[in-house]
């Protein structure tokens, strides 16, 4: 038995008897994560039940802060965790954390989803005449969605589409610059620029 094995069965067992703290230290510990992840890539099932415990609440504020409307955000993070379940075997730290992983199979799944009733859009347009269009593409939503929502995702209304899905990713989501940059596709040095900017653009916004 390797030396780390009997520390980390015993986190795994505090997790999936609904330890709380233990969930969200671990999820804060992506070397931790990542090895509970290579765990349940053995064959180990509570390892892949605490998987799904740890990662849950996570992606729940992740998928908030991107501005899902709050009924979509129950049934989207279920998809991303099935999917994750169901490719587990994909999952290679030497390419990035679990963390990177599952924030990018949900980012994913969002933009799949954004497309599906971007072309239901058009349908509708199509048949309802250009009139329906606006308000079609208002119900449609976007990463922002519509403000005046309460919460996180009020709180972002007033920053850009990148400002919301950086500060979203690296400070609510919890990932490092380098993880955010992986999964949204920039550089670590603009992850933080970005939620810099978007951490005073908040600040502005408050003291008015």
């Amino acid at each position: 038995m390797a030396a780390g094995e009997p520390v980390l069965h015993l986190l795994v067992r505090a997790v999936v008897r609904g330890d709380g703290w233990t969930r969200d230290a671990i999820w804060r510990d992506r070397w931790r994560l990542d090895d509970i992840a290579r765990a349940a890539q053995a064959g180990d099932d509570e390892a892949r039940n605490a998987l799904c415990i740890i990662i849950h609440p996570h992606l729940e504020r992740i998928a908030i802060g991107m501005g899902i409307v709050p009924r979509d955000v129950p049934d989207l993070v279920q998809e991303a965790l099935v999917a994750a379940h169901l490719n587990l075997d994909r999952f290679d730290p030497a390419r990035g954390s679990v963390r990177t992983w599952v924030t990018t199979i949900l980012a994913r799944l969002r933009l799949n989803q954004l497309r599906r009733r971007a072309r239901r859009v058009r349908g509708l347009a199509a048949l309802a005449g250009a009139a329906g269009d606006g308000a079609a593409r208002h119900r449609a939503g976007g990463w922002g969605g519509p403000p005046g929502g309460g919460g996180i995702a009020d709180l972002l209304a007033g920053l850009s589409r990148r400002q919301r899905q950086v500060l979203t990713v690296y400070a609510i989501g919890g990932l490092s610059a380098r993880e955010t940059g992986r999964v949204l596709g920039l550089t670590e040095a603009g992850v933080r620029s970005i939620a810099r900017d978007a951490r005073s653009r908040l600040a502005r916004a408050r003291d008015h």
